[in-house]
């Protein structure tokens, strides 16, 4: 049966909705829009007598959608690949959540670290440098806490404690020598006496 009525096009609120629903993946093949843009596919088509309500509505790459054309798919079949791509869809935006929130732990803890090594060089050392400062994040995933604490320690008895004012020379010498100290780690494998 075909359809006399001319066809409207679809509302961007009501192709947003199916796509929502959906789950953002096409019905027929699983792929996101990260692989390929997504339309509204009528299961249905218009040609056949479908409509354009949401139970004839699927998300649709724009391959299957186009390969489809005019074709009636059984919603057998749909409802069968529609609930195992929205279940993998699903599980993926869950790892991607559980991801994103293990980074942001693992950065409030590197957080942590780095304020507690700018207060330990500050107490022994004097004020840091914000070169320094900016080279914590990169000290911490290459180096123990205790190598990096012990390293500062050294620098601080070698060069004396500075003066509670920032002084430019004076956090340079400090900023290179720890740099030294930490280089002759990295080669020798101590910290050894200086």
């Amino acid at each position: 049966m075909k359809s006399t009525t001319p066809r409207k096009p679809l509302s961007k609120r009501k192709r947003f909705e199916i796509l929502k629903r959906d789950g953002f993946v096409c019905k027929y093949c699983g792929r996101s829009p990260a692989a390929v843009p997504l339309t509204v596919d009528h299961v249905i088509p218009i040609a056949g007598g479908g409509t354009d309500t949401p139970d004839n509505l699927v998300a649709a790459c724009e391959d299957c959608n186009a390969g489809k054309s005019a074709v009636h798919l059984g919603n057998r079949k749909y409802e069968a690949v529609g609930k195992e791509a929205i279940e993998k869809q699903k599980e993926h935006a869950e790892q991607i959540a559980a991801f994103l929130d293990a980074q942001k732990d693992i950065e409030a803890q590197r957080g942590k670290v780095r304020d507690g090594l700018l207060g330990y060089w500050e107490f022994v050392v004097g004020p840091m440098s914000q070169s320094m400062y900016n080279m914590l994040d990169s000290l911490i995933r290459q180096y123990s806490i205790d190598v990096i604490n012990e390293a500062i320690y050294i620098t601080a008895k070698k060069l004396g404690k500075a003066r509670a004012k920032f002084d430019p020379e004076t956090a340079l010498k400090q900023t290179k020598y720890f740099y030294g100290v930490m280089r002759n780690y990295r080669e020798r494998g101590d910290l050894g006496l200086w």
